[in-house]
């Protein structure tokens, strides 16, 4: 019982990081698309 318990705290925290991981790629290219938006709204604003 108790391998069978850790086995799946395990399976669970390997998930857990992997998720973390991934909501943190998109985030970090969430926010350059934002900024090249940003950019581009106020580029096409001056003119």
């Amino acid at each position: 019982m108790d391998k069978e318990l850790l086995t799946y705290v395990l399976d669970q925290a390997v998930g857990v990081v992997i998720a973390v991981f991934l909501l943190t790629r998109i985030e970090r290219r969430l926010d350059v698309l934002i900024t090249s938006i940003e950019k581009f709204m106020t580029k096409s604003d001056a003119k």
